[in-house]
């Protein structure tokens, strides 16, 4: 399989759809504005401070209907076009922020590579859907953040939030909304790594419509959180954990890969 092409998202009105035959497969990641690169930048485009996913709030979640909602990327398929499903990825890091005696901050940050990983009062879950109709009402909120949103209808990368973004609240309750791709609708395991290419996936979805990864991330919290000991034999997550009491989830990712087909109906 040739190398993808990588995009942010997929638009139905992309002139990729229309070409006769698609020489390159396609993914669509998370892409998003990182804090952390204030004053840096991250690229040479003047004010591009954007990254691979989007950053998880470092506030402990507090009930499971308050668990953060993450729209990762969304490919939005028009009709007459489907797409075959190639291939997943997940990226979820741990993290450690510190102060050093000179007053710049210290950041340490490992990715969760164990597949059943999570912490003893926190976890994640991903949820590939179909989106039929995006119904849901525009939000328009003066005070939005770099990094969020209020519109269940988009694409973009984006912490999903019910306006004001503190406290938090997510959209509908926190479910995904859209119907589960297959057996991908939930999944709570690292099940595609970052750095797995093989993409031996063939999942067809038709258009119209929207196919859309998210993840809801239920933050831990340190304070309450059992101490680490340290000893032989660790996850390295747990390892982790030991040397920095203070880790928490830090940043969260997810990428499609997929082939463009055109439907041809049946003359009668």
């Amino acid at each position: 399989m040739s190398a993808p092409l990588v995009v942010s998202v997929l638009r139905a009105h992309d002139e990729r759809w229309w070409q006769q035959r698609c020489p390159n497969t396609i993914e669509v990641a998370s892409a998003s504005f990182d804090p952390d690169l204030t004053g840096i930048g991250s690229s040479p485009y003047a004010g591009d401070m954007g990254t691979t996913g989007v950053r998880v709030p470092d506030a402990p979640t507090v009930s499971q209907r308050r668990r953060y909602l993450f729209r990762l990327c969304g490919v939005e398929v028009p009709n007459q076009f489907g797409i075959i499903i190639r291939g997943l990825r997940q990226l979820i890091t741990i993290r450690h922020t510190e102060v050093q005696p000179n007053g710049l901050p210290l950041i340490l940050e490992r990715e969760v590579v164990s597949p059943l990983w999570r912490f003893q009062d926190g976890n994640v879950s991903w949820h590939l859907v179909l989106q039929q109709q995006q119904f849901a009402a525009h939000v328009f909120d003066p005070a939005q953040t770099a990094g969020t949103s209020p519109e269940e209808r988009g694409l973009d990368t984006a912490l999903l939030y019910n306006p004001p973004l503190t406290p938090y609240f997510p959209p509908g309750a926190g479910y995904p909304p859209g119907k589960g791709i297959g057996d991908l609708g939930t999944f709570r395991d690292i099940r595609f790594p970052w750095t797995d290419t093989n993409w031996t996936m063939e999942e067809m979805v038709r258009g119209p419509g929207a196919v859309v990864l998210y993840a809801s991330v239920f933050q831990t919290n340190p304070a309450i959180r059992p101490v680490y000991p340290s000893f032989d034999g660790m996850r390295p997550e747990d390892r982790f954990l030991s040397d920095f009491a203070d880790a928490r989830y830090g940043r969260i990712a997810g990428a499609i890969i997929f082939e463009i087909v055109e439907m041809t109906r049946k003359k009668k």
